[in-house]
């Protein structure tokens, strides 16, 4: 199965093309979701990101 970034389908955010993907191909992933911020932060709360063992799309941390 290609790596979980090769995925696209219009209108729909990175991750949950991701999640899509995963779920069409029976592959476990874990949906990461900021619910709290304090101070100054790259991401506001509800940015996410989907990790499995493929790999990871989006992010938390306003990283890689």
């Amino acid at each position: 199965m290609p790596a979980l970034s090769t995925y696209s389908i219009k209108g729909l955010p990175d991750w949950l093309r991701g999640l899509q993907a995963a779920m069409q191909a029976q592959q476990a992933c874990v949906l990461v979701t900021l619910v709290k911020a304090q101070g100054s932060v790259p991401r506001e709360v509800g940015a996410r990101m989907l990790v499995s063992e493929q790999g990871s799309i989006g992010t938390i941390g306003g990283g890689i």
